[in-house]
């Protein structure tokens, strides 16, 4: 059972890490408007979040909504109507990530 939890555990890793190469290589930047953001308590720490919304440079002009966890410092750093960049990937618009200056 260890055994699976850990090849579980290094799958996750290695897809997280071929995201992020992808998201570094292969894709698109464009702006995003933040909805809102709010605080939920958690067990041990708040828990921070952030709603925000883009369109996707695809043929259908895709209309992107999501909402992501941060950490403190970067949902500090952020009000609702901030323009931020959001970088995606083309055939999945949804694999994304935000990106602004702290």
């Amino acid at each position: 059972l260890i055994a699976v939890g850990g090849l579980l555990y290094l799958r996750k890793g290695l897809s997280l890490r071929r995201l992020s190469h992808r998201l570094i290589h292969e894709s698109l930047t464009t702006p995003a408007r933040l909805l809102a953001r709010w605080e939920e308590k958690g067990e041990d720490e708040p828990a921070y979040f952030v709603s925000f919304s883009f369109t996707a440079q695809t043929p259908e002009g895709e209309k992107v909504m999501l909402l992501c966890t941060m950490n403190r410092k970067g949902y500090d750093a952020l009000a609702s109507g901030d323009v931020v960049t959001v970088r995606y990937l083309p055939d999945n618009p949804k694999q994304c990530r935000l990106e602004f200056a702290v």
